[in-house]
């Protein structure tokens, strides 16, 4: 597959990006936070992969809470890709990324919950680690059918609640803050361990099944987790039932209605 800057060149000049923040005085919040942004460059690269083998011709991707711009760096590194990076916030690293590699990346300023593109625009959209962060996410899930074209693909990923239920959260590393509700989740991080202020608080709810969040895309469409089922009939019983509890990743096909 055709790529527009050598890896190696790109995985350095990421990987200074990540370093300069890391050498900084940070909170163990923020160090978790940084080791969970040095990984996403290589996700961004295996997903590249995966639309450039599920589709042909030019694709064009919108990642959906582009955060540091690893994902949407990896995937714009395919020369058929299109990416756009949408975000609340304008992201000087991944500004400074794209003019030290010749890499192409659109940032635009936007609300997941009202999508400032038009019908049917892109290929795929990619959704990672951020409808958790969402007030309104019946907004977002229509919003990325109607930007997503028929037979286009939403890749969405999110921490599963019971997973974690009784381990240390994947926001704020407190054990066991997953088994308590929204509001005391809240309460535990900014007022007893001060984690984060009020304010900078952007959890709005941790998902328990995977049917509740397909119940947010409407019209016709094929969710499914990734990977494929065994054989055997007993363990194809619980890999279905992992699949809808302990999910990986979620795949959402939209279908023609």
């Amino acid at each position: 597959m055709k790529t527009s800057v050598p890896w190696p060149r790109l995985e350095a000049a990421y990987e200074a990006r990540v370093s300069t923040r890391a050498q900084r005085s940070v909170s163990a919040h923020e160090a978790q936070d940084l080791k969970f942004a040095a990984g996403r460059l290589a996700e961004g690269k295996a997903i590249g992969e995966l639309l450039a083998a599920r589709f042909s011709g030019p694709v064009r991707v919108l990642d959906l809470g582009s955060g540091n711009g690893g994902v949407a760096s990896g995937v714009a590194n395919f020369e058929r890709m299109t990416v756009v990076a949408l975000d609340h916030r304008f992201n000087p690293d991944l500004q400074r990324l794209c003019s030290e590699t010749g890499l192409r990346v659109l940032q635009v300023l936007g609300n997941g919950e009202a999508l400032p593109f038009r019908d049917e625009a892109f290929t795929a959209v990619l959704c990672l680690e951020t409808i958790e962060h969402v007030s309104r996410p019946a907004l977002l899930g229509a919003g990325i059918f109607r930007v997503l074209r028929t037979g286009g693909l939403c890749m969405l990923t999110t921490p599963p609640r019971l997973k974690y239920l009784f381990r240390r959260d994947p926001h704020f590393g407190i054990p066991g803050l997953l088994a308590l509700p929204d509001g005391l989740q809240r309460l535990v991080v900014t007022r007893i361990f001060r984690r984060v202020s009020r304010r900078e608080y952007d959890v709005q709810h941790i998902y328990c099944y995977a049917g509740s969040i397909a119940r947010l895309f409407p019209g016709r469409k094929i969710f499914q987790g990734v990977g494929q089922p065994p054989s055997n009939v007993v363990a194809r019983l619980f890999w279905s039932i992992r699949q809808r509890f302990s999910w990986e990743r979620l795949l959402i096909w939209k279908v023609d209605a």
